[in-house]
């Protein structure tokens, strides 16, 4: 049922089944429906529930009967116009056990398969295990809660809500990561589902994971490190059971039971959040955990970042997050992909000088591999602005990769490129580094001279304010920092990609063809491109973990 107008002309030849062994339950329902088609208000032709209304009542008293009576006939299915499940009903009709919700949510998984373009009411009173996911797996569904106030409005607007027409709304789970507790809610739409907060079991444990996190890289010259498949379980249920179980992991297991590594993104339309307040040192030190790697005890080879669409935001001010309904906006559809690129090609080897950020003083690089497959990563981006493509980037700007250039240069040749045009798209295919002690984020450039540069953050941020750069992707080691993230997200950069560690080159062109592909040509949005690359990447790759090192920050 796609429009309130097909509602309408098919209500005279559609009957609804109402599932359930619960007399009271059954005649709230009745109740409901006359209080519909007696109301006053707006006409029936601009009313989806009171379509509804017009539509005869059949009775199950269970799920079995429901399937024997109902779902075997199928000329009774074809006229099937809403099916009001009672999430506690019983899956016997006589001598069973009591209704503990399992029955009504393996009907849903039924339903869902059979029956996929027929509205469903599910009518609760307490949370029914497993409910939520299959909530997540359907449009034109919702759930109600019988003890509402006015239930007669309340059904009302849950009747008129399966049959709205236009695109599905994003459902968007967010952890709001704070300095004691995660806060969390369920967007759907622009109305708040679910919300909450969960107080961290053990600081002294957290920030442990962090320093291990810190101290930590599965790359060492080159090569995967032995046994970081292994390091990454182990943290991956460490930061699961400490931020994602208490508060939205109810909604994302079934990411990782029912989804297959050969799909580039879970089924289910849901997006994840995690909002970090860098207005709270504190909160802001825990950026550095790895939120991407966390994964169930129970999956051994499942990781967040491949299974859900997801991204980092942050705060700039303590206590602006959107936790709560009077904050809850209408999430916009995905933008159209930008199209103009900006390409920066630092390839370099050997040693370079960067300044710290605090002290003033130099900072000798060591041991900067040379980098054999920036040529491949532009060869990949140029293929993505073939005018033969339906909707194509434009043609790429490409800076650098000259030989006898200075760094000097190059930083010049930006600076002019970004002060008379207008780009969508930088990406940077280099080296770069993040020094500790909030000493800052440096882009490596090469130089004649041999010993390569380092241009802050800071100065990329302005080049970005400058040309209107809407995406960042940084194709390089150690580039995805806490002040990556600040200084991009300060410019009109609706998103940075970057990797927290070393990483392989060759897999880097890997990563950003399939990105690349999805966000460019799928138009998926910018969570789903960052899962869908990790993804195929790990796959792919699986001996090398630059998956696990991608980081993605949008604005919303």
């Amino acid at each position: 049922m796609n429009t309130i107008t097909d509602a309408i002309d098919l209500a005279r030849t559609r009957r609804i089944a109402l599932i359930s062994d619960d007399a009271a339950k059954a005649e709230l329902v009745g109740d409901a429906f006359a209080f519909i088609a007696d109301s006053d208000g707006a006409p029936p032709d601009a009313d989806g529930a009171r379509a509804f209304a017009r539509m005869s009542i059949a009775t199950y008293s269970s799920t079995d009967r429901a399937h024997a009576k109902l779902f075997t006939d199928a000329q009774a299915c074809a006229s099937l116009g809403l099916v009001v499940l009672d999430g506690m009903v019983r899956k016997e009709t006589s001598g069973g056990a009591p209704g503990n919700g399992s029955a009504a949510v393996s009907l849903l998984d039924w339903l869902n398969e059979a029956l996929p373009e027929v509205p469903v009411v599910v009518l609760v009173s307490s949370r029914v295990e497993g409910l939520d996911l299959r909530l997540l797996k359907r449009r034109n569904i919702t759930s109600l809660n019988i003890r509402e106030m006015d239930f007669n409005a309340a059904f009302r607007r849950a009747l008129d809500g399966v049959v709205r027409s236009g695109p599905p709304a994003l459902r968007r789970l967010t952890v709001e990561v704070g300095e004691y507790e995660a806060r969390y809610y369920m967007l759907d739409g622009s109305d708040v589902r679910d919300q909450g907060s969960y107080q961290y079991r053990n600081m002294t444990e957290l920030l442990y994971l962090l320093d291990k996190t810190n101290s930590y890289s599965p790359m060492s010259d080159g090569l995967a490190v032995p046994d970081w498949q292994t390091y990454f379980a182990e943290l991956g249920e460490e930061i699961f059971n400490s931020f994602i179980q208490g508060t939205i992991g109810h909604y994302i297991l079934g990411h990782f039971q029912d989804s297959d590594d050969s799909d580039e993104t879970p089924p289910e339309p849901v997006e994840l959040r995690i909002d970090i307040d860098v207005g709270s040192d504190e909160c802001a030190r825990l950026f550095g955990l790895p939120f991407e790697l966390a994964k169930p005890p129970e999956y051994l080879d499942s990781f967040l970042c491949t299974r859900v669409p997801m991204a980092r935001r942050i705060r700039f001010l303590k206590g602006t997050g959107a936790g709560g309904a009077q904050k809850a906006k209408r999430l916009a559809d995905a933008p159209h992909p930008p199209r103009r690129v900006l390409f920066i090609n630092a390839s370099f080897q050997g040693e370079a000088i960067v300044q710290h950020e605090v002290t003033g003083e130099p900072v000798p690089i060591s041991k900067l591999n040379r980098l054999l497959n920036t040529p491949d990563e532009l060869e990949v981006v140029q293929s993505f602005a073939t005018p033969e493509e339906s909707y194509a980037l434009d043609a790429v700007t490409v800076v650098g990769g000259k030989r006898g250039e200075t760094a000097r240069e190059l930083a010049k040749q930006m600076q002019r490129l970004v002060s008379n045009e207008k780009f969508d798209i930088l990406h940077f295919s280099g080296h770069s580094i993040t020094l500790p002690d909030n000493g800052g984020t440096f882009l490596i450039f090469p130089d004649k001279s041999g010993v390569g540069r380092g241009v802050s953050m800071r100065v990329v941020a302005d080049w970005v304010r400058e040309a209107g750069i809407r995406m960042v992707l940084l194709s390089s080691c150690s580039s995805s920092s806490l002040r990556t993230a600040i200084e991009l997200m300060r410019t009109k950069a609706d998103a940075v990609i970057g990797f927290r560690w070393d990483v392989n080159d060759h897999a880097c062109v890997e990563y950003f063809e399939n990105f690349y592909r999805m966000y460019v040509k799928q138009r998926k949005s910018i969570a789903e491109a960052y899962c869908g690359a990790c993804r195929k990447v790990r796959m792919s790759s699986h001996g090398l973990p630059i998956w696990a090192s991608a980081i993605a920050v949008v604005k919303d």
